[in-house]
């Protein structure tokens, strides 16, 4: 076995030079590509490291990141599609086993991609956890249906404890055995899907129509920087090992309260 990674990037400096030296730590990883989509000059330095895939033609993309949340129009959504199906097109030329697709604000422990491939699934994420705006309760990278739904609370609270379950929709941290790929999985928009939710709900579509099922394993669950003011957080993430205790805190009572309120 043998496993590319691959993350289309448009992050600030301050949480590049977090994110990519922490992957360059990772073990069974055997090439690192990239797809440069920050502004010119940004992080050049670090990205040097990487295979850097080529220039496409792409749409202008205005990919704002606030405290708040992330602001995704249909634009951004179709670009970053076309971009991970171009590395798709470029890994399929190469011998590798696995590809990792990584999203570019995810900080993984060491033993993230050995840990993920002993499941033996053509289709596996690493379950994390965001809290998507302030006063929400934190949820995964997973679900139950399309576009981000879940059947009930014990969907989500079986995801705290270390294990490999099958969901219904997953991304962002995905390893995928080439053999999907072989088959036609791709990320372009499927039309009757809501455009600006993301391009893993229509990955995740074709993978299910053509019988791939999907994972979400939580033994490593990767700390996810979804806004500047977490950095600090992820110093603390990585003294506490990197593991799933960090989040045993956040996903206690209070989180269960909030998740039945939401749920019900």
């Amino acid at each position: 076995m043998s496993v590319a990674l691959f993350s289309p990037i448009r992050r600030d400096d301050e949480t590049l030079r977090r994110v990519i030296p922490n992957w360059f730590a990772l073990q069974g990883v055997d090439e690192m590509w990239c797809y440069d989509d920050n502004p010119e000059g940004t992080a050049n330095d670090l990205l040097k490291k990487f295979r850097v895939l080529p220039k496409l033609p792409l749409e202008t993309s205005g990919y704002e990141v606030t405290e708040e949340t992330h602001v995704w129009t249909q634009t951004e959504v179709r670009r970053v599609a076309q971009i991970k199906d171009a590395a798709i097109e470029e890994f399929l030329k190469t011998p590798h086993s696995h590809l990792f697709l990584v999203d570019s604000d995810l900080l993984l422990h060491p033993n993230l991609v050995p840990s993920l491939l002993l499941n033996e699934k053509p289709i596996v994420s690493a379950v994390f956890w965001t809290r998507w705006r302030p006063g929400e309760p934190y949820l995964p990278n997973c679900w139950d249906y399309q576009p981000y739904g879940f059947l009930g609370e014990d969907s989500l609270l079986r995801l705290r404890r270390a294990g490999t379950y099958q969901v219904g929709g997953l991304g962002a941290c995905t390893l995928i055995h080439r053999s999907v790929l072989e088959d036609g999985v791709r990320f372009e928009h499927v039309p009757s899907l809501p455009a600006h939710w993301g391009e893993d709900r229509s990955f995740c579509v074709r993978a299910q129509a053509r019988k791939w099922p999907l994972f979400a394993d939580s033994h490593y669950p990767p700390f996810h920087l979804y806004r500047p003011s977490l950095l600090p957080e992820s110093e603390e993430w990585e003294r506490a090992g990197m593991t799933g205790r960090y989040f045993e805190n956040l996903l206690g009572e209070e989180w269960e309260r909030l998740l039945h309120k939401l749920l019900n």
